[in-house]
């Protein structure tokens, strides 16, 4: 059914953007009666959470003497990358005319 269907994308926008926790549109047979829908009467359901205020936020720092390790090796490869390659490396990047290129 199209309402339903219409609140159930407006409580999807809701949590989208951070105003619900979660929600959803349904049609409950037992308050619709037939008398009610004949009478143009329709009631459609829905529930749905609302995301609470934030009130404490804490966050925790800790040492870790590891990430050195990282350090080191980045330090390491950014070094040895950087290295410009001279005439008579075996790594040479030049022609031919370097000595020791294989």
């Amino acid at each position: 059914m199209a309402i339903i269907q219409s609140l159930g994308n407006f409580l999807d926008e809701l949590k989208a953007v951070g105003a619900i926790i979660d929600g959803r549109a349904f049609w409950d047979r037992d308050l619709n009666s037939n008398e009610s829908l004949q009478s143009g009467i329709l009631r459609v359901e829905f529930d749905a959470e609302e995301a609470p205020p934030l009130q404490d936020l804490q966050f925790g720092s800790r040492r870790n003497v590891l990430y050195f390790d990282t350090l080191a090796a980045d330090i390491l490869e950014a070094s040895t990358s950087a290295q410009p390659k001279r005439e008579g490396d075996r790594t040479c990047c030049h022609s031919t005319s370097c000595v020791g290129s294989t």
